[in-house]
């Protein structure tokens, strides 16, 4: 069987036999990736792969449209973090606009200023992991309502954005990026924003005090089965 896997913006195959473990498909993915097995976080629908020893084809089950999502970093990369000369000034680049934090911008700041929803996680700025098997909760929407966020993975794939009134759905492939700042002075918490429809639509969806131990996972997720159709 055949298994794609997203890592970041790139995606490989790998064939897992009748036999492999959990462990066996991480080495498999391993060798591809060079993010060694025991720095992978692997998800699949948004819940963690973390027992090693669990056969895979009995435990998982893969639609056509699955996909595994690596987070990792290549141990090649993580040398160079390590090594790079802390010296070396790197060219400049062309002058570029800044644009204003979003938590500056009015409307942000008003969603922002109600403080962290009751049940938000805690936030951990120096971790990454997957998605929590219920969803995403305690964060603010768009419209500053307490909501939970969740995915559909049959096709097509949807978000869902659930509130005590309401429940909105985006097909994911309406996704075109997903983009994060971090709050300042609220460590662990990250504004995320979804930019909709093509280049040329501005249109957006904010989701407020994100953890940010999240945000790669749910940006891997939204954009991992590519973006705007």
């Amino acid at each position: 069987m055949s298994i794609r896997v997203v890592h970041g913006k790139a995606t490989h195959y790998i064939d897992v036999g009748t036999v492999d473990t959990v462990g066996t498909v991480k080495e498999k993915i391993a060798a591809l990736t060079n993010v060694p097995s025991v720095s992978q976080k692997l998800s699949l629908k948004g819940k963690a792969l973390k027992d090693d020893a669990l056969n895979f084809n009995t435990t998982y089950t893969l639609g056509k449209k699955d996909k595994l999502i690596l987070i990792g970093t290549p141990i090649a990369e993580a040398l160079m973090a390590v090594t790079k000369p802390s010296d070396v000034k790197p060219p400049p680049d062309e002058p570029v606009v800044k644009e204003e934090p979003l938590q500056e911008v009015t409307k942000h700041k008003k969603i922002l200023d109600k403080g962290l929803p009751p049940d938000a996680e805690v936030g951990n700025a120096m971790d990454t992991m997957p998605l929590p098997e219920g969803g995403l909760k305690g964060i603010y929407d768009t419209m500053g309502n307490i909501v939970r966020l969740t995915f559909k993975f049959e096709a097509p794939a949807v978000i869902e954005i659930k509130s005590k009134e309401r429940t909105t759905k985006f097909p994911m492939g309406s996704v075109r990026d997903v983009t994060s700042q971090k709050i300042e002075g609220r460590g662990g918490y990250h504004i995320v924003t979804l930019k909709m429809g093509s280049k040329d639509d501005k249109s957006a969806y904010y989701l407020y005090y994100v953890p940010a131990q999240y945000v790669e996972a749910l940006k891997q997720t939204i954009m991992g089965g590519g973006g705007f159709f």
